[in-house]
């Protein structure tokens, strides 16, 4: 199994900085990501938007109690699942312009992803701030941890989409969806292979503080990697 990369982060003034403006207002979205940090760690990991309830759009790893969580600004909606535990999960959320939900999967060796909670906030997510990986969109509560294959797509996906693009990760030699090559909705996708380039919509990351990508080697079949056909 070929080795393949991760973005490492430390905490302090460590995140990746995009070209990548968002979507606003109550746009229809998804962030989907492979996520790893120790229990009361965590920090936030996407972020854009403008500084303000309801106008920005973050996911963090919760340090107080290790549950991904999506939050714009004061509101916060929370998953069930601890995700701080020192290995690699899947998590992601969605909004539809009505309905906010967040998902994860359902533990470590484990073979599908669970819608955990949902709300109805009205976002108006503000195009103030580009995506930023790694941190808020105001450089604080920075990540600790390793991410890898962060993807943000201008629609809502379904459970069963977001279970096969898991079902990809978690197995190497799996054989690509039907459709996902050429996923119109898939607007950027940062993988961390090598770099902190977009594979997908050319808004290339750059590191900042002490970010970096490292190869890790024989990727277990519970982990991660994949590719998307053509997108390389």
């Amino acid at each position: 199994m070929s080795a393949r990369g991760k973005l490492v982060l430390d905490g302090t003034d460590d995140f990746v900085s995009t070209g990548h403006a968002g979507i606003g207002g109550a746009g229809a979205r998804t962030v989907c990501a492979w996520v790893k940090t120790a229990e009361g760690v965590g920090g936030y990991f996407f972020s854009y938007g403008e500084n303000a309830t309801l106008k920005n759009y973050r996911m963090t790893v919760s340090p107080a109690d290790n549950f991904v969580k999506v939050a714009s600004k004061t509101h916060i909606l929370a998953g069930d699942s601890i995700i701080g535990d020192g290995t690699w999960h899947f998590v992601a959320s969605s909004y539809d312009g009505t309905n906010l939900r967040i998902f994860a999967d359902n533990g470590v060796g484990g073979s599908e992803i669970e819608q955990e909670n949902a709300s109805t906030p009205v976002l108006d997510t503000g195009i103030v701030v580009d995506v930023v990986i790694g941190a808020t969109e105001i450089h604080t509560a920075e990540f600790t941890g390793n991410l890898s294959d962060v993807m943000f797509f201008d629609d809502d996906l379904s459970l069963a989409e977001l279970q096969e693009i898991y079902d990809l990760g978690r197995n190497p030699d799996h054989g690509q969806v039907a459709g996902l090559s050429t996923y119109t909705e898939l607007v950027s996708w940062w993988p961390f292979t090598i770099n902190a380039d977009d594979e997908k919509g050319g808004n290339d990351g750059t590191f900042e503080g002490n970010a970096y990508v490292d190869i890790e080697a024989n990727v277990p079949v519970a982990n991660h990697h994949y590719q998307i056909a053509g997108a390389l």
